[in-house]
């Protein structure tokens, strides 16, 4: 059997859409063509996976059959060789020693601190007037001030717009090359590229500043930070300059990992509940009912909105996905977005409704799967769902949110899953 493979003509008439809502066109691709699709791309097959199946035979079952895709050598550029961009016995090294740090840390401790800062941030907001937000950039500073607060165990970020600011021109300078048709940024040294190297010194200056807390023992307490300084000061098997290069990598991967998406998937969430008055309701209250319900809007949000949209992968070896032969070389496309919204799994499966989580478990294990999975499923897998659902019961349960207009919110798919535009919010204190 082959790969269902559209024609010319319908991949041309899809061409306006790849350039307006990427995440749309790889999903209009499989509902039209199937669970296998190979898209006709010059020099290299390419096929866009989305049974859930299949999706566990490439993570899971077979996951030694693939690798990560040519793309990550852009992505180094800003996350260098750590947790996300690594291979084989490096990955393996990195994945050990970053899985005990998050295994060491105190799950309690993180929780009572992550509701500290949840609230001290719920405070600014006053409680004796409506406040306007956009919700992209506040939740961007409080997913920053949790990631080094209460996940790194370090104070505060010097200068947390300066740092924002580094992290997203890198981020989109990534992002432009990663989609632009011909790399100009791999010969020459572009403004663009200028702009990169500049926000990258000043993150490893934070970053670095960062490390030397833990190392003098002024840190706040004893988070993720420690234990990878201190399986950093162990490790033999580098120089001392690689070792800080290492330390810096891993926490530019976590400010990806567990900020960014974070932001990301709250930004979703709150426009999804501004529009849902009564299902704000339901998560203000503190019964024994509000709590499953608030975990199922946080898993409805990172099934309809997943921040980490698409998985690249390139099979090592020739491989049989179902009936389908994939030739060793070929570029495998696993897209979260497209799986989750599947007509054939999901009912109604463009629509927010919560409840579904509720009413049953998905029917696959990768039929849901936000947070990729296999070896490697996102460490920072539990702290994430925290992080959301502290937000989301501290938000609706001391305000009504809604919306300061109705103009359509697009999607802007590259590295995440981001809304085209930052996202106006007037909350309302709740009496």
């Amino acid at each position: 059997m082959r790969a269902t493979q559209p024609t010319l003509f319908g991949l041309v008439r899809r061409v306006p859409q790849l350039f307006s809502d990427r995440a749309e066109f790889f999903l209009g691709l499989a509902e039209e063509h199937g669970d296998v699709v190979r898209l006709p791309i010059p020099g290299r097959p390419l096929y866009l996976v989305s049974a859930p199946a299949l999706v566990q035979h490439v993570l899971q079952s077979h996951a030694d059959r693939y690798k990560k895709s040519f793309d990550i050598e852009i992505a180094r550029e800003l996350l260098g060789r750590g947790l996300v961009t690594t291979e084989g016995d490096a990955f393996r090294a990195n994945r050990a020693i970053v899985a005990k740090a998050f295994r060491g840390v105190d799950l309690s401790e993180m929780t009572t601190r992550m509701q500290a800062v949840v609230d001290r941030w719920a405070a600014s907001l006053g409680s004796a007037r409506t406040t306007r937000i956009e919700a992209s950039s506040t939740f961007t500073k409080l997913t920053l001030a949790m990631l080094a607060e209460v996940i790194l165990g370090v104070s505060a970020a010097r200068d947390p717009d300066g740092l924002m600011d580094a992290f997203l021109t890198s981020l989109r300078f990534i992002e432009r090359r990663l989609v632009a048709p011909f790399d100009i940024d791999a010969l020459v040294r572009t403004p663009a590229r200028v702009e990169h190297e500049r926000a990258l010194s000043t993150m490893n200056a934070q970053i670095d500043a960062w490390i030397e807390e833990v190392r003098s023992g002024r840190n706040v307490s004893r988070g993720v930070l420690s234990f990878l300084v201190e399986a950093a000061d162990a490790r033999t098997d580098m120089t001392r300059a690689d070792r800080e290069v290492w330390l810096r990598d891993e926490v530019r991967t976590l400010l990806l990992a567990g900020h960014e998406t974070s932001a990301v998937g709250l930004a979703w969430m709150t426009m999804e509940l501004a529009a849902r008055p009564a299902l704000q309701a339901s998560l203000a209250g503190e019964d024994e009912e509000s709590r499953p319900r608030v975990v199922a809007v946080v898993e409805e949000t990172l099934r309809l909105h997943p921040p980490v949209w698409s998985l690249g992968r390139e099979a090592r070896v020739d491989d049989q996905l179902g009936d389908v032969s994939i030739p060793r070389g070929s570029t495998i496309i696993l897209s979260p977005y497209v799986t989750h919204r599947l007509s054939r799994i999901w009912t109604d499966g463009g629509s927010f409704v919560p409840d579904r989580f509720l009413r049953a478990r998905p029917p696959h294990a990768y039929a849901f799967f936000p947070f990729s999975g296999g070896g490697r499923r996102c460490l920072g897998e539990r702290l994430a769902m925290l992080e959301m659902r502290l937000v989301a019961e501290t938000l609706f349960r001391g305000f009504e949110v809604r919306r300061t207009d109705e103009r359509p919110v697009g999607r802007e798919a590259l590295i995440s899953l981001r809304p085209s535009r930052d996202i106006g919010l007037e909350l309302t204190p709740r009496r």
